[in-house]
């Protein structure tokens, strides 16, 4: 009996001393993190990169979910999935604990000193939708470690991970809490039969229905590839229907449809301001007579649109595209008020969509769109390309082919009064020389950027003896336009020049004592100077086509350097090198990145479609 007892406290003994080195001293709490926090980030990252290394510090771009982000590395925008885990959906498909999973996630990445991503040797590179795959280690914790012992994703797809067993073990420490996703309600989230309600109370009422599940009615109007917007029966309200991956019922516009328990929801991951989502393919109803109903088309002007009018189809004429982002694919639009409005392109079918480069600034549109909401803006979305008809191309001026992103003041030198006292030649044996002076003239003809045609005093005009009676501009010189000798940028000059030229109130002409009067093919050399209807003073034309990156300083034989051509202690020739020197140092013109308005790079010649202009 005695030696019983004593086996049988032995046996327990063992047992007690078992459970305390398996447990390892701690009982699970909701809200601890255990495993993520003694996961130390053992990696050399420093001065390596991710895309090529495998391994490196990245910024947050864009937080788009639970588990996917864009991040900066190495000046390029990357997204990121996370590995390991899988949120649930908060974007085409709102689902319980989407959203927080979505808002921890990105708090945490906002708020990091140090974001390091890792790839792992056991899985491939990139993932559905060619997205890198990766972890992400935030101030040196393991975010995607942290999600899922934090409830908010289970493990999935961990087999053979480099951290594979510490989500195994974060996953089931979350479900034995039985945290959120594995047992909790989203507080914030609609577990309610659906609510019967009309597209008007909707947009007028978005608060009160968000994420809920409800039954509706309506027309559709357009369509955003296969995803329609739905008008109410009236014409008056509408709303964007974001089919999401199920795009299988075919909503033609004009189809009157009765949609039942589909998620209401707005501002959910940039979709399309309010709509409806996550919703079953089956719970759509097309009535056969879809094809007696039109759909209601409104003008509403542009200051009076407001989110209560999303999803209605507009109709407007004679608008101005004032700007183009090619890559946002969205261009902006300006009614007769002055009134402006994005109108963006956005998930069309490549059958429909609109080629930007089929559009300029300047250019005049008549535009059907539906109004809907992107990036927390109002903004008219396109459904088909035929819903923007040129009416008027855009006048060739400066903007066209010189966009004016970086606009600065004249900076250059000004006329002196006194220069029209001075000699407008002076004779030196045999060779005649500018005297310095200044005179009132015209253009008569303007040839290209550097050379014109003006009106002369008649001194000037008998000592000019070039077929065509022109001027040479004095220490620029921009690239060529003849027939068979063009050159990029050259047209681009020209049309500079001679705007300038044409819109100007007053053109003087100076010789300069440190050069010939005339030059090459007998032209008058000479410094032009030009007052705009928008300026006090006359402006140095040779310097702002310089300064514009559109010409170079040339031809340097004396003039603009005598003590004659001073301003402000600098003469005008070390006046156009600084113009210069300034153009290539804000990337102006030939000097940047813009391409040529004229220039076709693929032929490495004129675009002769342009070049006519």
């Amino acid at each position: 009996m005695k030696k019983t007892s004593l086996f049988i406290a032995t046996l327990l003994m063992l047992f007690t001393l078992n459970a305390c080195s398996e447990d390892e001293g701690y009982e699970l709490k909701e809200g601890e993190t255990p495993v993520t926090d003694t996961l130390e980030m053992d990696l050399e990252y420093e001065n390596k990169a991710f895309i090529e290394d495998g391994v490196g510090e990245a910024t947050l771009s864009e937080c788009n979910d639970g588990d996917t982000a864009n991040f900066e590395v190495d000046g390029e925008i990357i997204t990121v999935r996370f590995l390991g885990m899988d949120t649930p959906e908060s974007g085409h498909v709102i689902e319980p604990w989407g959203i927080p999973a979505g808002e921890h996630a990105c708090e945490l990445m906002r708020n990091a000193e140090t974001i390091v991503l890792e790839s792992d040797p056991n899985s491939e590179r990139k993932g559905t939708y060619g997205r890198y795959l990766g972890y992400v280690w935030v101030d040196g914790r393991l975010l995607n470690l942290e999600m899922i012992e934090q409830g908010f994703a289970p493990a999935s797809g961990v087999a053979g991970l480099k951290y594979g067993e510490e989500m195994n073990e974060a996953f089931s420490n979350a479900k034995e809490l039985e945290i959120r996703i594995h047992g909790e309600e989203d507080p914030d989230f609609y577990y309610g039969d659906p609510i019967e309600v009309t597209i008007e109370e909707l947009v007028t009422n978005p608060e009160d229905y968000y994420l809920k599940r409800v039954n509706v009615e309506g027309i559709v109007s357009s369509k955003l590839g296969a995803h329609p917007f739905i008008q109410s029966m009236d014409g008056e309200h509408g709303l964007f229907f974001n089919l999401g991956h199920d795009s299988s019922s075919a909503l033609d516009v004009g189809y009157k449809v009765h949609i039942e328990d589909a998620q209401f929801a707005y501002d959910t991951k940039d979709f399309e301001g309010l709509h409806l989502t996550n919703f079953d393919a089956k719970n759509i109803e097309n009535p056969e007579d879809y094809d007696q109903y039109e759909a209601t088309v409104h003008s509403i002007p542009f200051d009076e649109l407001t989110i209560t009018d999303t999803g209605l189809l507009n109709e407007y004429s004679h608008l101005t595209i004032t700007a183009i982002d090619k890559e946002a694919q969205v261009f902006t639009v300006e009614n007769e008020n002055g009134v402006s409005m994005p109108v963006h392109q956005h998930e069309n079918q490549a059958q429909n969509r609109l080629d930007f480069d089929t559009l300029s600034v300047g250019d005049t549109v008549n535009l059907r769109a539906t109004l809907s909401e992107h990036n927390a803006q109002l903004m008219f979305f396109l459904s088909h390309k035929d819903d923007v008809e040129v009416t008027a191309e855009a006048p060739v001026t400066s903007s066209t082919y010189f966009p004016e992103e970086n606009p600065f003041e004249y900076d250059g030198p000004r006329l002196d009064e006194r220069y029209y006292d001075l000699p407008l030649y002076s004779e030196e044996g045999s060779d005649t020389f500018g005297g310095g002076g200044a005179f009132m003239s015209a253009l008569e003809n303007c040839t290209d950027g550097d050379t014109s045609v003006f009106e002369y005093p008649s001194e000037i005009d008998s000592r000019i003896e070039s077929y065509a009676n022109s001027t040479r501009y004095l220490n620029v010189d921009t690239p060529e336009t003849f027939d068979g000798g063009e050159e990029e940028w050259g047209k681009t000059a020209s049309v500079y020049t001679c705007e300038r030229l044409s819109n100007a109130e007053e053109i003087v002409l100076q010789t300069d004592p440190g050069d010939y009067l005339t030059g090459n093919y007998d032209r008058l050399l000479a410094w032009v100077w030009v007052k705009m209807e928008s300026t006090e003073d006359f402006e140095l034309l040779n310097y702002t086509i310089v300064r514009h990156g559109l010409g170079t300083v040339e031809y340097e034989f004396g003039a603009g350097e005598t003590d004659v051509t001073v301003y402000g202690g600098d003469t005008y020739n070390e006046w156009m090198h600084a113009g210069e020197a300034l153009a290539r140092e804000e990337a102006r013109g030939m000097h940047g990145p813009l391409d040529a308005y004229y220039w076709d790079y693929e032929t490495n010649s004129p675009d002769f479609e342009r070049w006519s202009e």
